[in-house]
Order: structure tokens, then sequence, then C-alpha cells
């Protein structure tokens, strides 16, 4: 490309800049009106494009720690010790557990609702069933009982007491 091309080029990109500026609301009605006449397929490439974009790595990598920040106030540094404190295994079940993903199997960080305090890392199946027993140990206990007392899925042939 040659000198007068390339500034021949820049004075297009320059008047085109100055007519986008010049004329915002024009550009914001034609874009609205267009998304309206064309809904399903706005529609249709936002639904796909969320898809892929949750997918990434480094989106989920970015929510994670975004989210670990947020909810917890640790760092993926605290998080990753604690893991590792725990060998990867639910402080609760002792069940392996998947770092993320949203199987019962999937990590959850534990907390106090009162003062943020964080617990352990525990399976969501263990992270749900302490906190529908409204976290009180008293209750936590009476479920045992009950189960002990009327019997439980966990009882090998043999082994009731």
């Amino acid at each position: 490309m040659d000198q007068s091309t390339s500034a021949r080029s820049q004075r297009t990109k320059d008047r085109n800049k100055r007519w986008r500026q010049d004329n915002v609301e024009h550009i914001r009605e034609y874009q609205k009106e267009w998304r309206k006449q064309n809904a399903e397929h706005v529609s249709n490439y936002q639904r796909e494009y969320q898809a892929e974009y949750k997918d990434r790595e480094d989106v989920q990598f970015k929510t994670w720690m975004r989210n670990l920040h947020r909810n917890y106030k640790i760092t993926p540094e605290i998080f990753n010790k604690m893991w590792a404190d725990q060998e990867g295994k639910c402080a609760i079940c002792d069940q392996a557990m998947q770092p993320r993903g949203r199987k019962l199997s999937a990590v959850t960080v534990d907390h106090n609702h009162n003062t943020g305090e964080v617990r352990a890392l525990l399976c969501r199946g263990c992270n749900h069933g302490i906190g529908c027993l409204k976290d009180d140990p008293k209750v936590l206990q009476s479920a045992a009982k009950y189960l002990i007392k009327h019997g439980h899925y966990s009882n090998l042939k043999g082994t009731d007491k």
C-alpha cells in the first residue's frame, strides 16, 4: 500500500468516525429497530454465544476466582491449601470431590452464614444437608439419633446396633 492509499484510508476512517459521533442517536435507533425485526436471530445468537462463553476455560477460572473473593473473602491460594489439606475429600463424608461442577460430588466452600467464616470444603450433598438442618449441631445430633433408631440406608447386614 502506497502513501496516498494509506492517507486516503486514514481520511475515510476519520470521516466515518466523525459521522458515527455526530449520529449516535440515529445509529442507536437503527440498531434498536434492527434487533426488534430480527429478535429470533438475536436471541439464538446470544444463546449460542453465552453457551460457548461459559464453557471457556479462562472464563470459568475468572468466575471461580471472583466468586471465591466475593462470597467467601478467600484467595485461590487459600482454597488450594484447604483442598490439599483435605486431600480433595469432603470434610464430612470423606468422598472424593471434583474441584468444580454441579454434581453432588462437586466441592463447595462451607461457611458460617452469620460470621462469614470459612469452615471447610464439603461435597455438595453434605453442604446442602447441613444447610437444610439449619447448621445446628443439636438438629444434626437429633437426626443422627433418628436414623440410628429407625434404620438408615448405610447399615450393612449384620452391623445393626
